[in-house]
């Protein structure tokens, strides 16, 4: 158990159906949407949206992005693990 005090709790991202997972690559936030199965990247310092991946499956939860760059993610409905492998 952990108690933070005197941390300050703001919006980060808005406009999501179902957010459903998040993971950190260097200054890259990546969020799920459970609802839609799009995959929304964020830039950490600026909080502008820069991309959005469709994977067309509804029932994305969680998501690992690797230091390659690789992005794995897991689909609740299908109960499979995919990955995308960038180009």
């Amino acid at each position: 158990y952990y108690a933070m005090t005197g941390a300050t709790v703001t919006s980060f991202a808005n406009g999501l159906d179902q957010p459903s997972g998040i993971a950190i690559n260097g200054n890259r936030l990546f969020v799920t949407d459970f609802s839609t199965g799009n995959i929304h990247v964020y830039d950490i310092d600026t909080g502008d949206e820069l991309s959005v991946l469709e994977t067309g499956q509804s029932g994305i939860t969680g998501i690992v992005v690797s230091a390659s760059n690789r992005i794995w993610f897991v689909n609740y409905l299908q109960n499979k693990v995919y990955q995308i492998i960038p180009q």
